[in-house]
C-alpha cells in the first residue's frame, strides 16, 4: 500500500514536471517571438550591446555611450533604453533610485540570446559590438540552460 502511494506520488510529480517544462518552453518561445516582432532593429542592437557590457554602468552614462556608438541623439538613446525597460528586458535606476546599474532581466537574456541566434541563422552581419557576446559567461550559462531544457523536453 505504501509503495503504491509512493508510485502515485512520483507519477504525479513527474507529470507536473513534464507539464511545467512544456509550458515553460511555450512561454519562452512566445516571449522570443513577440520580442523579435516588437523590437526595432536598433533596439535589438542596443540589447545585444548591453548584453556584451563587461562593466557596470548606470542609465545616463549608458545612454551617452549608445548615443556615440550608434550615432544617434541622446534623446533617442534614452527613448530606446526606456522602451527596453518598459518591455521588462532591462532594469535600471530612476529618478527616485539613482545609481542602480543597467542589467538584463531574465527575459532580456532570453531575448538577447534569441536575437544573437537569429543573426547567426540568417547569416546576418553581426556588428562588432556584439561579437564577443558569445564568449561571455552569461551567454555560456544561457546556452547551457537552453540545451538542458531542450534535452528535458525531448525526453518527455
Amino acid at each position: 500500500m505504501k509503495d503504491e502511494k509512493e508510485e502515485n506520488k512520483n507519477f504525479l510529480l513527474s507529470s507536473l514536471k513534464k507539464n511545467f517544462l512544456k509550458e515553460f518552453s511555450l512561454l519562452r518561445e512566445g516571449i522570443e517571438n513577440l520580442a523579435s516582432i516588437a523590437l526595432t532593429k536598433k533596439q535589438r542592437e542596443i540589447l545585444m550591446y548591453i548584453s556584451n557590457l563587461e562593466r557596470v554602468t548606470v542609465f545616463t552614462r549608458l545612454a551617452e555611450e549608445i548615443s556615440e556608438k550608434f550615432e544617434m541623439p541622446k534623446s533617442t538613446a534614452r527613448w530606446n533604453l526606456n522602451r527596453l525597460k518598459k518591455a521588462g528586458l532591462i532594469t535600471a535606476g530612476n529618478k527616485e533610485n539613482k545609481g542602480i546599474p543597467v542589467s538584463l532581466t531574465y527575459i532580456g537574456k532570453i531575448v538577447a540570446r534569441k536575437v544573437y541566434i537569429d543573426n547567426i541563422r540568417e547569416n546576418k552581419f553581426v556588428s562588432a559590438n556584439v561579437t564577443q557576446f558569445v564568449d561571455t559567461l552569461e551567454f555560456k550559462n544561457m546556452q547551457k540552460e537552453a540545451i538542458e531544457e531542450e534535452l528535458q523536453l525531448k525526453m518527455l
